[in-house]
């Protein structure tokens, strides 16, 4: 048996590429459990196809297809060992279409080269070779790429309809009465979409663990217009199948999805995956038999976006991290985790191959995302983007939530639309109760009230910090900053209320906040820092907070309180006094207006606002009093 080829590829070969596939058991749960694939069977099943594909090839088979002309687009990405096998199912596919399909127009978009004969058969074959990493637990491997890509060309040469497949399907009779039912379906129910929630695929894809609520990006039939519409709006690179599932029944007027491949055709769910491999025994589908059902309730539950930029923390406080998301009473819908450092495979690493399977197994689906040391603000912003999530947790790679932490976020968001963020107690074992107001005028005075070990409920902050669930794609992380990301949430989150949203931190709500060393610590330059703390002071300035530093004597406190003090109060909503004589304005200030010392005050502001340095540089002219007016009140002299 094991002398047996198959254009050059042996069952040994076969077998060490299903060793460790896994498929999904039948069940009525949303997410299945999952056993091990049989390599020897799945070998012989395997070869079986690719014994199929050559005979079915070699018949004269007369298919009815459908009145319209059909095009199609096909996406390969497999590269390595698994070369050949991938080049002689491609061939397969599109010499069979070319074939079946007279006038039919395909496009293939590869990850890695082709053979010059499939270049020579396809309409067009484009390649998309940016360098892309497996994700530590679902494959992808740029298939969002090469879709969106296949839908632009068939857009530009005026295709109105297409079909979707991935390179190791086998065209069989079923395939094409399947492929005129979805026409007929289109046609009929005036749809521009028509797939399935689950494709099982026994053999011929070797790393597939597809769950329930998952349209298989593999096999769809829909209006070009319409696909490129959905899937430019996705974002997240090289993984889409949850995605699509979301974005189409966001369409559900016109999308018609069938919960799972079974019903689609009419077989039993074993005998499914022979069906649409061509493997085995041919089911002949029943379409007119079979009630199809569209899916309900796919948009009932809020989905939550998770995600956590890490640096250097693999062995550390990261563990930590996401163990305490696989113990919440409510996981993630998806997890990124955004790496920023060495790229480490963590496939690699045991414990963490178990953690993102017992995450996938309670219903959240995780990618790793390697990036390329830009800073925390960029990846924010990343995570902003995303689309089709209701909420984004923002959780950094030292932190520990207890169990129900996005159970309890999330209960705030009901029935409450105003609502755009709300945090809890983020904070370590020292962290002490204290008094805070969360006011942004008191940024400088007072400690974080997030960082206060309490029992308060806070319902109307002017700022958040470091872990919070938030509604995405309302306002913008601020890109101005530097890799530190100093400010960085509370830009953000101060610009969600400015928005007209509503900010809570409920410090009974408890996550633990470790600080190791790595993430942002591993930047030393005190510069990072007061560059981003100067793009603060800028922000506070153009929302009406001016800080005026009065590190001088107290006739000169006196001279700016009797000169220009109402002047700015007209100017500025809110004034921040950094000062050696508080009592000089005593009575004097507004509800809004706050006095610290001058150790409180950013280093930024005691730099620009030093009054007798300025006159001795000669950017400030005439006396005290000019001085002073120069450097607050007349536009452009004060920076």
């Amino acid at each position: 048996m094991n002398q047996v080829k198959v254009d050059g590829i042996s069952v040994d070969q076969l077998q060490q590429l299903l060793k460790n596939a896994v498929r999904p058991q039948e069940t009525n749960h949303v997410i299945p459990e999952f056993v091990e694939y049989n390599p020897h069977e799945a070998s012989e099943r395997l070869k079986s196809i690719l014994d199929g594909s050559v005979e079915f090839l070699k018949e004269n088979k007369q298919v009815k297809t459908a009145e319209r002309t059909h095009n199609f687009i096909i996406t390969s990405h497999t590269t390595g060992q698994n070369q050949a096998i991938r080049e002689k199912l491609l061939r397969d596919l599109v010499t069979s279409l070319k074939h079946y399909f007279q006038g039919c127009y395909v496009v293939v978009g590869s990850a890695s080269d082709v053979p010059q004969d499939i270049i020579d058969i396809a309409d067009c074959v484009f390649f998309d070779k940016i360098q892309r990493f497996t994700p530590p637990a679902y494959h992808g491997n740029g298939e969002l790429q090469l879709v969106k890509e296949g839908l632009r060309v068939m857009q530009e040469k005026g295709k109105e309809w297409c079909v979707k497949f991935t390179y190791d399907f086998i065209i069989n009779d079923s395939n094409f009465n399947m492929i005129n039912e979805w026409a007929k379906i289109a046609d009929t129910q005036n749809k521009e979409f028509v797939g399935t929630t689950w494709v099982d695929i026994k053999g011929s894809q070797w790393d597939v663990a597809l769950q329930q609520n998952t349209v298989g990006t593999w096999l769809y039939y829909g209006k070009v217009s319409f696909l490129k519409d959905v899937f430019d709006t996705m974002q997240l690179d090289d993984i889409i199948e949850r995605k699509v599932t979301q974005a189409f029944m966001g369409k559900s007027d016109k999308a018609f999805l069938y919960p799972s491949a079974n019903d689609m055709l009419g077989g039993t769910w074993e005998e499914c995956g022979d069906l649409i491999t061509n493997a085995g025994n041919n089911i002949k589908p029943s379409f007119e038999k079979k009630q199809a059902v569209t899916p309900r309730g796919v948009n009932d539950k809020p989905r939550v976006l998770c995600y956590v930029c890490t640096k250097d923390r693999f062995f550390t406080t990261l563990p930590m991290t996401l163990t305490s998301l696989v113990l919440q009473t409510r996981v993630p819908d998806h997890l990124i985790i955004f790496e920023d450092g060495e790229h480490k495979d963590l496939n690699e690493v045991p414990y963490y191959k178990a953690m993102f399977e017992t995450l996938g197994r309670k219903g959240c689906t995780v990618w790793m995302q390697y990036e390329q040391g830009k800073g925390q603000n960029v990846l924010d912003q990343k995570a902003n983007m995303q689309k089709g999530y209701h909420f984004v947790w923002r959780y950094d790679d030292d932190e520990v939530a207890e169990h129900d932490v996005l159970e309890r976020m999330l209960k705030y968001f009901e029935n409450n639309p105003k609502l755009g963020a709300v945090g809890g107690f983020v904070g370590g074992p020292l962290f002490g109760n204290g008094v805070a107001t969360g006011k942004l005028e008191n940024i400088f005075s007072e400690q974080n009230v997030q960082w206060h070990n309490g029992n308060a409920v806070y319902e109307n902050v002017d700022h958040l910090h470091s872990s919070f669930l938030y509604r995405p794609g309302i306002v913008n992380f601020h890109q101005d900053l530097s890799p530190v990301s100093h400010r960085g949430e509370t830009i953000f989150t101060a610009s969600l209320k400015r928005a007209g949203y509503q900010l809570i931190v409920d410090q009974t709500i408890k996550i633990w906040h470790y600080r190791a060393a790595g993430g942002i610590r591993s930047h030393d330059n005190v510069f990072l820092y007061d560059h981003d703390e100067k793009k603060f002071m800028d922000k506070l300035e153009e929302w009406g907070y001016r800080i005026c530093v009065l590190d001088n004597g107290i006739g000169d406190h006196a001279i700016f309180l009797g000169s220009i003090l109402p002047e700015l109060q007209k100017k500025y909503p809110h004034l921040i006094l950094s000062v050696c004589y508080p009592e000089i304005f005593s009575g004097k200030l507004r509800p809004g207006d706050s006095l610290i010392s001058i150790g409180q005050a950013p280093n930024p502001a005691r730099l620009r606002d030093d009054v007798y340095t300025g006159l001795a540089e000669g950017r400030l002219k005439g006396s005290l009093q000019d001085a002073f007016r120069q450097l607050y009140l007349e536009d452009g002299k004060e920076k």
